[in-house]
């Protein structure tokens, strides 16, 4: 079982962006889980095909069971990926952290917006968790309701105290990420 994780756009250095969040991933998953950190191109700058470029990429060279994981528009980028292309590898389970739903007011950019339906294009068996802060001040707190709409399976959780970045992590997430690496059957998505 890995964890693949895409963070968010802008800087990721130390402190910035989706670093803090994945050193807590690290710490409290230890080796119990391999985490594959992708280092998605020109974060400041994203393109969304160079960005699903590397996803697939990475997707393609895990030969296990994976768990896909994004936070603001790395989770975009999942459901924009799993929209579009199709992954014969075994996805286990999505976990969303902030991500923004591109389409709605002030959320305009045509190479973000996923083109088709959600619900048409991944498997209803495969647990997807939406997590996003109720203040959240960069994604407003509507995005998540756009996914959950889309994507009538997924679960969603608003959580306080996190705002966009997640940057503390939380005991909760920890425990999804270990119950859906138990999840023994192997599922496909189909575009």
């Amino acid at each position: 079982m890995k964890l693949i994780f895409i963070h968010a756009a802008g800087p990721q250095g130390v402190n910035e962006g989706s670093t803090n969040l994945l050193q807590f991933l690290k710490q409290n998953l230890g080796k119990s889980m391999e985490i594959i950190a992708l280092e998605m191109p020109t974060p400041e700058n994203p393109n969304a095909a160079d960005w699903m470029d590397t996803l697939d990429a990475a997707i393609h060279k895990v030969d296990e069971r994976i768990i896909l994981m994004g936070h603001s528009l790395g989770a975009s980028i999942i459901f924009k990926y799993l929209s579009e292309r199709k992954c014969e590898n075994g996805i286990c389970g999505i976990i969303s952290l902030a991500a923004p739903y591109w389409g709605l007011s002030d959320w305009q950019s045509e190479q973000f917006t996923i083109s088709c339906c959600l619900r048409e294009t991944i498997n209803p068996s495969i647990p997807i968790r939406l997590y996003h802060d109720f203040a959240d001040d960069v994604v407003p707190y509507q995005h998540v309701n756009a996914y959950a709409t889309a994507l009538p399976q997924a679960e969603v959780i608003g959580v306080t105290g996190q705002g966009h970045l997640f940057e503390n992590g939380f005991p909760e997430l920890i425990k999804v990420i270990r119950s859906l690496s138990t999840q023994n059957e192997k599922t496909t998505i189909y575009p």
